[in-house]
C-alpha cells in the first residue's frame, strides 16, 4: 500500500503466494483492508473447487493477519465494487 501519490515507499506490504484473482474492500475510515486472494483450482489436488484466503491489514503497516475460513466460502459470492 501507498500514500497517495508518494509512490517511492509502501507503507504496508504484503506477499501472497497463491491467488488467481483478488479482492480488495477497505474499511470507512481506510486504516483497514481485507483482502481475497482466490485461485480457480487448488493445485493440489485437495479440493475441485480452488482455494481461497482472507487476509487483514492495516493501512499503517502495524498489523496483518489471515482470517480462518469455513467450508462455506467455496459458494459464497462476493459482491465486486
Amino acid at each position: 500500500m501507498f500514500n497517495v501519490p508518494q509512490f517511492e515507499t509502501p507503507v504496508s506490504q504484503k506477499t501472497f503466494f497463491k491467488g488467481d484473482k483478488v479482492q480488495f474492500k477497505w474499511n470507512d475510515l481506510g486504516t483497514s483492508l481485507i483482502v481475497l486472494a482466490s485461485t480457480d483450482v487448488d493445485k493440489t489436488n485437495k479440493s475441485y473447487y480452488g482455494e481461497t484466503n482472507m487476509y487483514i491489514l492495516s493501512a499503517n503497516g502495524g498489523f496483518d493477519s489471515r482470517i480462518q475460513l469455513g467450508m462455506f466460502v467455496a459458494s459464497m459470492t462476493i459482491e465486486k465494487n
